[in-house]
């Protein structure tokens, strides 16, 4: 049983992560409307993941696969 257990454990894949930040000024510290972030995958497999940024320059990323 607990070789099954090990096994199963060993062949999960890692599960898909959010990325989430900030984009400001260098210059003057304010937050950056409207900027694009992209998430480019590993290789030409995989779904292209962007986000843009708010009000407050934060933005977020979920589903993003390990790797990309």
């Amino acid at each position: 049983m607990l070789f099954w257990l090990l096994l199963q454990a060993a062949t999960q894949a890692p599960a898909p992560a959010t990325i989430s930040g900030k984009v400001t000024s260098a210059q003057t510290g304010a937050p950056i409307i409207h900027a694009q972030i992209w998430a480019e995958p590993d290789g030409h497999s995989g779904e292209l993941k962007r986000a843009v940024t708010d009000t407050d320059g934060k933005y977020e990323i979920p589903g993003v696969e390990p790797g990309a």
